[in-house]
């Protein structure tokens, strides 16, 4: 009896899976992402050096397969990352955007998707204005960003959560958020206005490699794997004031979990990193 009742459950949820993807078919769905730029996940393409205004990355490969296998289309802008948080909030403009981590604010605000990619934190500091280093604790990531954010000042970019650290039942009110992009944050550094930040190595990697604000190489920067840190998933977000919004987050939840099982996520990934380890173990 039991097994029948599974069966018909199953039954009953792949019905209202494929309803709501005959439902969502030739639609157009506009999306937004951070304005900083978000390589190798969401970033303009480069010829020759230069910019173009073609977006590309393993962010928009994973959003156009899930999307061109139902037949939904879509539109894509990068735009100030507080100004896209904000419109997927109301849900007219924009639907969706691609990366955000988890924080308690978002899980109010959104439809959130399971994650499709993680990352590994760093913490950053100037080479010349603290040579030896910073002194943290190595206990605990909570200890080891405690001490970056009150031993230290913390500097941070406008409108980026800082989840993790929130999480842990941090209080983030002493860190600088004044930075606008991650050139700024890079000089506020240099500068000795901030004594450190911290963020994902793939991103800053990816930043340098596209021909962008350059930070890991510069010779005047350090870093180092900030202690303990567990590595962060990144999730897409959809808007809870629209009805489509469940919709394709209940979609893109399904193709996620097809994605990861075939290793088609992985396959993507190895686009833009070569040698990548595989995403999920």
């Amino acid at each position: 009896m039991k097994q029948l009742i599974y069966i018909f459950v199953g039954c009953l949820i792949a019905g209202t899976l494929s309803a709501q993807s005959e439902n969502l078919k030739g639609k157009t769905i506009s999306i937004c992402d951070d304005g900083a730029e978000w390589p190798p996940y969401t970033y303009y393409e480069r010829e020759n050096g230069k910019k173009t205004e073609e977006l590309v990355g393993y962010s928009v490969d994973v959003i156009r397969e899930i999307f061109t296998k139902y037949g939904i289309k879509f539109t894509l802008a990068i735009i100030p990352w507080q100004r896209c948080q904000n419109e997927v909030d109301i849900g007219t403009k924009y639907q969706m955007f691609l990366s955000g981590g988890l924080d308690p604010g978002r899980i109010k605000r959104y439809h959130i998707s399971q994650p499709y990619y993680f990352t590994s934190l760093y913490y950053f500091w100037s080479n010349k204005i603290h040579p030896n280093g910073l002194d943290i604790s190595n206990k605990s990531m909570k200890a080891a960003l405690w001490d970056l954010m009150n031993k230290y000042k913390m500097g941070n970019i406008i409108g980026y959560g800082m989840g993790q650290s929130k999480s842990l039942g941090l209080d983030t009110s002493k860190v600088d958020t004044g930075a606008k992009d991650y050139k700024a944050l890079k000089v506020k550094i240099l500068k000795g206005r901030v004594d450190n930040f911290q963020e994902s190595m793939e991103i800053l990697s990816g930043l340098a490699a596209i021909g962008a604000t350059d930070i890991v190489n510069d010779p005047d920067i350090a870093y180092a794997p900030l202690p303990r840190a567990t590595p962060r998933g990144y999730q897409m977000m959809f808007t809870k004031q629209k009805n489509i919004g469940l919709q394709l987050r209940d979609l893109v939840d399904r193709e996620i979990t097809h994605m990861r099982a075939i290793g088609r996520l992985d396959e993507l990934m190895k686009n833009y990193i070569k040698g990548s380890q595989p995403i999920f173990n």
